[in-house]
Formats: structure tokens, sequence, C-alpha cells
């Protein structure tokens, strides 16, 4: 068993084996560092992040504690190769699955946002290691207007679309306990999460058989239909490393999330054998254009 497996394992009682393995929603030491492994910095000093020959201030992720904030201002204190780095943002950068935001900087087009750079995070009460304290580059359009260094920008991710990939992030979670709770076997391979469905593949011996997928579904549209909170919550002293909560589900997660599982909507869900021993799990929102939240709807 690989070891962020057995780490997840061994994490406390309230997180059982078969839910650890949702440490997907995080990208382990995908992420590529250009500065050596440092400890925690004293109190009181502002951790950097080195790209190449520049340093730069880490950029506060207002995403993490209100994913329902749909704009900011910044100010812009780099652009590279078609990147532009903030002291600020809102754009959640593509990780765990869930694909990186689009939207705006200023007059200037975003078609993505992906995490750059950062330090090494473990804790044993934590399933996995993951990239902290790093910097986000957002992605320019080819046609857009190229921002300066210096510039004080509004910063707006396409709502609509974010909206709809945190009700599909929800629905991961509940089609994935559902899955592992009845199926301790399955092993994630990978996943995929945007505005249109999630998807998991499971590395297995068995096929996932439809009569198991369809109450699966029934499942979650129970707990759906029960309005129950969602709630998202960080590891002392690390608020990158994030815990989500729903009813007795307990799951290490840092994407962006709904507030209640009744925002979810109605889903279904469907098997596709994708090879030997390969299984895709959809889980679908069956109404993807039910008018978004508010997204002045900010938490307090």
């Amino acid at each position: 068993m690989p070891a962020n497996v057995v780490a997840a394992c061994q994490l406390t009682p309230w997180l059982d084996s078969r839910a650890s393995i949702l440490a997907f929603a995080y990208d382990g030491v995908a992420g590529q560092l250009d500065v050596p492994r440092k400890s925690r910095l004293p109190t009181g000093k502002k951790p950097r992040v080195r790209f190449s020959e520049v340093e730069t201030d880490v950029v506060h992720k207002l995403y993490l504690d209100d994913p329902y904030r749909s704009e900011c201002e910044a100010t812009v204190s780099d652009v590279r190769g078609g990147r532009v780095f903030l002291s600020h943002t809102v754009f959640y950068p593509e990780g765990g699955g869930q694909i990186g935001d689009t939207g705006w900087i200023g007059d200037s087009r975003i078609v993505d946002a992906q995490k750059v750079g950062g330090r090494l995070f473990a804790h044993p009460d934590f399933p996995d290691t993951i990239m902290v304290d790093g910097e986000i580059a957002h992605q320019l359009a080819e046609d857009t207007p190229v921002p300066k260094p210096g510039d004080e920008v509004l910063v707006r991710v396409d709502w609509p679309l974010r909206y709809r990939r945190m009700r599909h992030h929800s629905a991961a979670h509940l089609g994935f306990w559902f899955a592992t709770t009845a199926r301790p076997d399955l092993y994630t391979k990978g996943a995929r999460i945007d505005e249109h469905t999630a998807r998991f593949d499971f590395f297995t011996s068995d096929r996932l058989d439809p009569d198991q997928v369809a109450e699966w579904e029934a499942k979650a549209n129970e707990i759906i239909k029960q309005d129950l909170d969602i709630r998202t919550t960080p590891m002392p002293g690390e608020t990158e490393a994030r815990i989500w909560r729903c009813g007795d589900m307990v799951i290490p997660c840092g994407g962006t999330h709904v507030r209640s599982t009744a925002e979810i909507g109605a889903v279904r869900m469907r098997r596709k054998r994708q090879g030997n021993r390969l299984e895709r799990l959809y889980i679908t929102i069956v109404d993807p254009e039910q008018p978004a939240v508010d997204p002045e709807r900010s938490a307090v």
C-alpha cells in the first residue's frame, strides 16, 4: 500500500480507511519547487517563494475561507510568460481534480489558474503531504491586454462557472463516500471535477455493479434532500490543510464547496468500463443551470 494511503488509514478515529483515500483532493508533492525545502519561518516573518530569480510575497488566497467570494482588489506583483501573479486572489487553482478558475484581472481575460512553488507540509494527523504557501499563476488569454507589475486591479472569477464546479465537487464527495464505503477495495487512480460532471477512475478487479451504483445515487440524493450543512475547516496551524465535514462524513479536501447539500441539487451516477481493472464513476448534477447563489452571500 502506498505510504500516503497508509498515513491516511492511521488518521484519527473519526476518519476511517475507506474515506481516507479521499486525499485525492490534494496534489501531494506534484508541484515543482524552485526553492530548497525550509522549515517553518519564525513568528512575524512573512513567507516568500522564489520563482527563478524573482522573489514574491505569498498571495492571500481568499477562496480558502470564503469560496462564495467572487471578486477582490489586488496588486499585480509580477507578470511572466503570460502568467499574472497577485497580492490577493479569489481564483481557485487546479488541484485535487477540480480544474482552475477562469475570469478576469482588470480588463484581462484569465483562462486558467495553477499552483506554483511553495513548501511541503506534513502532519501526523493529516493523511498526505501537500504543498502550501505557494503562488498562484493566472494564465492570460492569448488576445487579452497584459497588466503591469504594480497595477491595482479588480479580480473577478466567472462566478456561474465556479458555482457549478462547487456543486459538482460537493456531489463528488457524496458519491465517493458511498462508493468507497460499499467497496473498500476501490483504489483511486484519478479524478476530474468541472462544471459538467465529476468523475473518478478506480483500479478494481471487479466491475462496478449498476444496481449498486443506483443505490449510491439514491443515498446521495437522500442526503441532498436533508439539506445538511457542509463545512471546511483548517488543520491547526495550517490554513491550506483542510477537512471537509457533512453529517458523519469527514474527508480531507482543499477544494471549493457549497454550504449545504440542498445547494447541490439532485444527482445522477453511472459507471463506465475504462479498461482492464479500471472503472470510471460519473457523478453529475441533474440541473447544472440551477441559478447560482448570489456571490455577495459571503461567509462572515
